[in-house]
């Protein structure tokens, strides 16, 4: 799927402390922005009518993170 669209949506945890914190409260709902960080994740048990579940949630911890109009245009 490599340089295709995908078919729906695809939705990340992303999380950033202090300074990129503060710049990213300053966002609204659909701004564009370009973050720079790495994927991590984690195990947990999920318990679904009384049967248990082992699952991976991933989340970005972002390290570097600015408005998209602060690049130039491609």
């Amino acid at each position: 799927l490599c340089g295709q669209a995908p078919r729906r949506p695809v939705r990340h945890r992303a999380g950033c402390w202090g300074l990129l914190a503060r710049q990213a409260a300053e966002l609204e709902t659909g701004d564009g922005f370009c973050a720079e960080g790495r994927v991590q994740s984690r195990s947990y048990i999920k318990v679904e009518g009384g049967a248990a579940q082992q699952r991976t949630a991933y989340e970005v911890s972002i390290m570097h993170m600015a408005k998209r109009e602060d690049f130039p245009p491609e």
